[in-house]
């Protein structure tokens, strides 16, 4: 059986694209190696998507999303798309799951968090250190230091100080990244600390805690938290698919190089990781593969 239509990934871009696409009589298959709704697994409030004026949690928008998708029968499968292959006029997409052949793929598999190069830092992955708030396993009454000074790094604060004993955000520039609200903020919360021109050296775990020593300009400091969470910068995934390597988007539009291959979200949008960008990224792609396929252009 060959799908008219395989959407790889389910955040915000690939949700849109795929309530669309079945709306209008295509009937996409979703493929998601982790949980639907992507990076909104990590935001403590969004608050600049229309139609919640008071805010809305990111897990509490992730929920309403999935429901969407559930109500209008769309097929989501949880597993990994390792590689996109283009062969006798369509596509294979290659999961450890199996196979699927479509004749449409779109992709909207969103960023992945960037290493800071700490000493020490690839030893605790996984266990200590993690890069996104939604893999921390216990949060209540634990200690964290985040590594970082953007509105990543102060969201994921906000978010973790709920519960929190006490997070230490460490960060080596002069002054904060973030926006003046999420910084507002950060100040006022009782138990976040902001740490600027701190740079970090390395980082251990002695006594069942992770210690990170920095250097100041008051000379060397250690902190030691439960976990770490590292918050410097994400890049695009699209080298994560073997086959992408050499595909590329047209412009600003979500059609690439390949005929039939589409392209979604933040995966193409670099730093502009807007909710609704990505929404509107995604139907405005759904659009145009309908397009795309009522001509007949896979042909």
């Amino acid at each position: 059986m060959v799908r008219d239509v395989v959407i790889v990934g389910a955040g915000p871009a690939g949700i849109s694209a795929a309530v669309y696409l079945q709306r209008v009589g295509y009937s996409p298959l979703v493929f998601e190696k982790d949980r639907v709704g992507g990076l909104l697994m990590n935001a403590n409030l969004v608050e600049n998507y229309p139609g919640f004026p008071e805010g809305i949690g990111g897990t509490e928008l992730v929920d309403l999303f999935s429901e969407h998708l559930k109500s209008q029968g769309v097929e989501i499968k949880h597993s990994e798309v390792t590689e996109v292959k283009q062969e006798k006029g369509h596509f294979t997409v290659v999961t450890p799951d199996g196979d699927t052949e479509s004749r449409i793929v779109l992709i909207t598999i969103g960023t992945k968090p960037k290493e800071a190069g700490i000493p020490g830092e690839n030893e605790l992955k996984g266990t200590r250190l993690f890069y996104e708030v939604r893999e921390i396993p216990e949060r209540d009454e634990k200690d964290f230091i985040i590594i970082g000074g953007g509105d990543a790094a102060f969201d994921y604060a906000l978010n973790l100080s709920k519960g929190a004993g006490k997070v230490d955000i460490v960060c080596r520039s002069t002054s904060p990244s973030c926006i003046s609200l999420l910084k507002e903020r950060v100040q006022q919360a009782p138990n976040i600390t902001f740490h600027k021109e701190t740079s970090s050296e390395s980082l251990s775990e002695a006594d069942g805690k992770v210690k990170l020593s920095c250097k100041t300009p008051e000379g060397e400091k250690e902190f030691d938290a439960d976990y770490v969470l590292i918050a410097c910068g994400r890049e695009s995934r699209w080298l994560d698919v073997k086959g992408l390597e050499s595909v590329s988007s047209i412009g600003n539009m979500t059609r690439t190089t390949v005929r039939g291959l589409f392209v979604a979200g933040d995966v193409k949008q670099g730093d502009h990781r807007q909710v609704g960008i990505a929404v509107g990224d995604g139907v405005q792609a759904a659009m145009s593969i309908a397009d795309y396929l009522e001509r007949g252009e896979e042909k």
